[in-house]
């Protein structure tokens, strides 16, 4: 309990002394059940602590850089895949509206540009910008744009010093469909990857 403060605590026992189950919750258990179970009973009890858990995971919500590295480990988990948790990206995202995505690299296998992901930032705002390899920007810039606007846009990214290349989704509907966006991103930089320089597709 001093080490894992919310760590929540049932005790489950042979024992149906009475002694014991006051000393249980007088340390802190949440309830001290006897063999043989009540299954039913049981369920009860994990479902009421997942619920108490919950609560008290979305009154301690982390602020500043654990809350915006969160929000980029949540990103890059429903880019690659992972299944998509409404209530867990509410807590530290605008999940429903529309999105696209912009895969950004070098065209040569030369490092990013640190201070690229802060530029991003500030112009495509509101957007959120995450390194998903040592190579590689994700960056999904929120909100309706104008496709041709924003092509425009970032082809005045592909003339920096470093000639890079990106590949961008078409937009979609929230946050539950960025793996499809991340994946058509994907798929536009490595064919634009393969053409014969630096642009955006």
């Amino acid at each position: 309990k001093e080490r894992y403060p919310r760590t929540k605590t049932i005790i489950l026992s042979g024992y149906s002394d009475f002694a014991y189950a006051q000393q249980a919750l007088r340390l802190g258990a949440l309830d001290y059940l006897t063999k043989p179970i009540n299954f039913k009973a049981l369920r009860e009890l994990l479902e009421r602590v997942h619920r108490m858990l919950e609560e008290e995971a979305q009154q301690n919500i982390p602020d500043g850089h654990l809350q915006e590295l969160l929000r980029h480990t949540l990103i890059l988990n429903i880019a690659n895949g992972f299944p998509f948790d409404a209530e867990r990206a509410a807590l530290c995202l605008k999940t429903d509206i529309p999105i696209r995505v912009a895969r950004i690299s070098p065209r040569d296998r030369s490092g990013m540009n640190v201070a690229l992901a802060q530029q991003l930032r500030e112009y495509f705002a509101p957007c959120q910008v995450v390194s998903s390899t040592a190579n590689e920007l994700l960056c999904v810039l929120e909100g309706s744009r104008d496709t041709e606007a924003l092509v425009w846009e970032l082809s005045g990214l592909c003339s920096q010093p470093s000639s890079l290349c990106i590949g961008l989704s078409e937009e979609v509907e929230g946050y539950a469909k960025l793996r499809l966006a991340a994946l058509q991103a994907s798929k536009a930089l490595r064919y634009q990857k393969a053409r014969s320089g630096p642009g955006v597709l």
